[in-house]
């Protein structure tokens, strides 16, 4: 990433910030230490969003507009601000944790938590393919997103591969660049996707940053619909947003995901004997749907833990 390009997008976040619709946004959210502020996440949001307006408004096609590829960003962002998505920080721990954990195979629309998601995650945890920052990734569906734009008079044309739904996966990079994942559901845990929206770019690289993020992204919600142990609020003393005085000081809450959870470890069982010790590693992690009750007509998903090997430095 060019320090060039990122002062540049600091500044356009900074134009939006003192923008009246950013500036007198009562933010429902605060947010911790090491993570992005929502401050600038809405702000982020609101450039892409304000973005796609232009786009529509240029073309004087508000009632017909065909959303291409590059502006399916704009489009999720939009969408999401519009219907006050929630927003959710995962704990570095459980993060990692996910990135080693194999997704549901099985997921589908009737498994989401919520139709729209924002995800805050810890600061240097996913890189894109450039080796920059995604604080942050929106998580949506397809069927959902198109459905509210249709309300709005923005058509977007589904192709068959997504005819049955899936998500739409949005990442975005601290250089104003976003990584994008479109994928039906029946491929949702398929590593590697066909088409990584890497015209440019390695596409060995942007294909291991999606495949992480959608790793991040199937896991979380899973954890929300399956393993609800791991939600918690956190109420914390924070302002009422950008410009807020000490005065319009209250309390916020920081909604979290696995933000105390302690990732399994143990040692390798044959270094003893062998005296070779293997580096620090993970033992995947999947989720399994268990049958269980009078006649094993019940069912439950389980997430059954990745375990970090040999515990002697982090991944």
């Amino acid at each position: 990433m060019k320090i060039s390009t990122l002062k540049a997008w600091k500044k356009c976040i900074k134009k939006v910030q003192n923008l009246p619709e950013a500036k007198h946004f009562n933010y429902p959210y605060a947010s911790a230490p090491g993570y992005e502020s929502w401050a600038y996440t809405h702000a982020y949001m609101l450039l892409l969003a304000m973005t796609l307006d232009k786009i529509l408004l240029n073309k004087a096609l508000l009632q017909t507009e065909q959303v291409e590829t590059h502006s399916k960003a704009c489009t999720c962002a939009w969408v999401a601000l519009l219907n006050d998505a929630p927003f959710r920080h995962l704990g570095e721990e459980l993060a990692r944790a996910f990135i080693a954990t194999k997704p549901l195979p099985c997921i589908g629309e009737e498994q989401m938590p919520y139709p729209a998601f924002v995800l805050n995650l810890p600061k240097g945890l996913l890189l894109d393919d450039t080796g920059t920052n995604v604080n942050t990734i929106i998580v949506m569906s397809y069927t959902f997103m198109v459905h509210k734009c249709s309300e709005k008079g923005v058509k977007i044309i589904v192709d068959t591969v997504m005819a049955d739904g899936g998500l739409q996966v949005i990442g975005l990079a601290a250089d104003g660049t976003q990584l994008i994942s479109t994928v039906n559901w029946k491929d949702a845990h398929i590593q590697n996707p066909d088409d990584p929206f890497c015209d440019g770019f390695d596409p060995n690289l942007v294909s291991e940053a999606i495949n992480r993020m959608m790793r991040i992204a199937l896991n979380s919600m899973a954890a929300m619909t399956w393993k609800k142990d791991l939600l918690e609020i956190e109420y914390v003393t924070a302002g009422a947003g950008f410009g807020g005085h000490s005065h319009s000081l209250k309390q916020r809450p920081v909604y979290w995901i696995g933000k105390n959870y302690a990732r399994k470890h143990t040692a390798t069982t044959n270094a003893q004997s062998t005296g070779i010790v293997k580096s620090p590693h993970w033992r995947s992690g999947h989720w399994h749907t268990v049958k269980h009750g009078q006649g094993r007509l019940k069912a439950k998903v389980l997430w059954f833990e990745p375990v970090y090997v040999n515990a002697a430095a982090k991944p």
